[in-house]
């Protein structure tokens, strides 16, 4: 797999008065193309400045962080934001919209700066609201929208430009279970098939079972890098698993039919089994009418005499 995030030997210092506070802590670290892959850890930990120095919002006291071929850690704040523009994307925990604008308007605002026209950079916008299940929310203002509503035009404005990577900041930190859920869906669907990278920062270890990888931050350091299988994956393999089930032949020599179509009058149930679906298979077994039962080849061979309560009983001989 190409690697499209390289950390060398990054710190980060900051000084607060007489004190230096060490965030960051000789991180070495790379991340693949269309890797899903989450900074986990509590608050204080680092994972925050992480995400700023992969994102070339900070500068590092030492070491580089390189995206492709591009050591960022060099660029000039101009050149980063122009960088930012064409290949980086963001979700926020607090949304970040602007109030004024639809969000239509509110999407399209990295096309903006991308020189799209108008007109294209408003259908595009449409588009991807509609991607995200908000095609009848399109000139709704920000406080005419629920916090879930808020959040997935937040997602399409990270994604309408469709940037190598995208970053995500504790993005369901203030949504309730259901919208989270939904919206973790919704970033790792489109992340799959846009082939991007998602990078999620989160202090949350549920959230973190949505990534290809976790990778844990305290005090400044990684303490663990780890493979996950994604819940997502999880699921959609789970799924494969019972249409595979579901789709098993019945056995050849068996019948299907309908609980209805038996008869509930019929005398017992001989040659019938109920199965979980409230189905009655009828065995397809197939007998001779003139086939007669066998002989018990014992009983012809078997003595007259009878044992009886361990006494011979000779024929014509009444029991006592």
């Amino acid at each position: 797999m190409d690697t499209i995030i390289r950390v060398k030997n990054l710190r980060k210092v900051y000084k607060v008065g007489n004190e230096r506070v060490v965030a960051l802590n000789n991180i070495n670290l790379d991340i693949t193309k269309g890797e899903v892959c989450c900074i986990l850890g509590t608050s204080g930990s680092g994972k925050s400045t992480l995400l700023n120095q992969l994102a070339g919002l900070e500068k590092p006291s030492s070491g580089a962080v390189y995206i492709g071929k591009n050591n960022i850690s060099k660029f000039s704040e101009n050149r980063l934001a122009g960088f930012r523009q064409k290949n980086i994307g963001f979700v926020f925990q607090s949304y970040n919209l602007l109030s004024a604008l639809t969000a239509v308007e509110n999407v399209s605002l990295p096309l903006v700066f991308r020189g799209v026209s108008k007109v294209k950079r408003e259908k595009m916008a449409a588009f991807m609201l509609k991607q995200v299940g908000l095609g009848g929310r399109l000139t709704h203002r920000p406080s005419q929208m629920s916090g879930g509503q808020q959040q997935r035009v937040g997602i399409a404005r990270a994604f309408v430009a469709k940037p190598k990577i995208v970053f995500a900041d504790e993005p369901t930190g203030n949504l309730d279970t259901k919208t989270t859920i939904e919206v973790m869906e919704l970033m790792v669907r489109m992340t799959r098939e846009n082939n991007q990278t998602f990078i999620l920062v989160t202090h949350d270890g549920e959230l973190a079972q949505y990534a290809d990888r976790i990778v844990t931050l305290i005090d400044g350091s990684i303490v663990s890098d780890v493979p996950n299988v994604s819940k997502i994956d999880r699921a959609k393999a789970m799924e494969k698993i019972l249409e595979a089930y579901d789709d098993d032949e019945k056995p050849q020599n068996e019948i299907v039919i309908t609980h209805e179509e038996v008869n509930d009058d019929a005398d017992g149930d001989d040659g019938l089994i109920v199965d979980g679906n409230n189905e009655v298979v009828v065995e397809n077994k197939q007998s001779n009418e003139n086939e007669q039962t066998p002989k018990n080849e014992n009983a012809e061979n078997c003595d007259k005499n009878i044992i009886m309560e361990n006494k011979e009983i000779k024929p014509n001989e009444e029991v006592k």
